[in-house]
């Protein structure tokens, strides 16, 4: 075959395209960062790669190979650019982050002041009621309520099952509010 490819049918530029999987698997593994190498496979970016290429040679027809080949390494490192975007977006949206604000945060009056310093005291009551908890409780009611972390999640990281970890969260939230009570009495008499 010459290097021209200009009069090959639609399926002959399918199986090149194809052909030129391993290529793009190699690029693909080379260029996605580490951040994203948890979220996306490289096998994923080329399959969305070659979809698009599929689709594109309706209306776009390569000169030669090397052509082909530029094309879908364009194609490709703009499906890296968008990928990378979108989890830059998520990440930005992730409820995770998200921080619940008193209601009247943003009024600057003495209610304001005094409902801060209540926050604040309730922050240092929860913080040393947490620490007052075993090292277990304290693990998991974090992973939970301050990482976000499913009870799925956690079970994974403590290697036990879902259950399990679901009743532990629950002990350690009633042992919360116990400590919390307790610390709340003694500081009243």
């Amino acid at each position: 075959m010459s290097d021209s490819i200009k009069n090959l049918s639609k399926d002959e530029l399918f199986s090149l395209c194809d052909e030129l999987r391993p290529l793009l698997l190699d690029l693909a593994r080379e260029k996605i960062s580490r951040e994203m190498q948890s979220k996306v496979g490289a096998s994923d970016i080329v399959q969305q790669t070659l979809l698009e290429a599929y689709q594109g040679l309706q209306t776009f027809q390569p000169d030669d190979k090397q052509h082909l080949s530029n094309w879908l390494t364009r194609i490709l490192k703009n499906n890296l650019k968008d990928i990378a975007k979108s989890l830059v977006e998520t990440e930005k949206r992730s409820v995770r982050r998200e921080i619940r604000l008193p209601s009247g945060w943003y009024l600057p009056d003495k209610e304001q002041f005094s409902q801060s310093v209540e926050l604040q005291e309730d922050l240092a009551s929860l913080s040393n009621a947490l620490a007052r908890m075993p090292h277990a409780h304290q693990k998991i009611l974090n992973w939970k309520y301050f990482d976000g972390l499913t009870f799925p999640e956690i079970a994974k990281l403590v290697n036990r099952n879902e259950d399990a970890v679901r009743m532990q969260a629950n002990r350690a939230l009633e042992r919360l509010s116990r400590e919390m009570r307790i610390h709340d009495n003694s500081s009243v008499r």
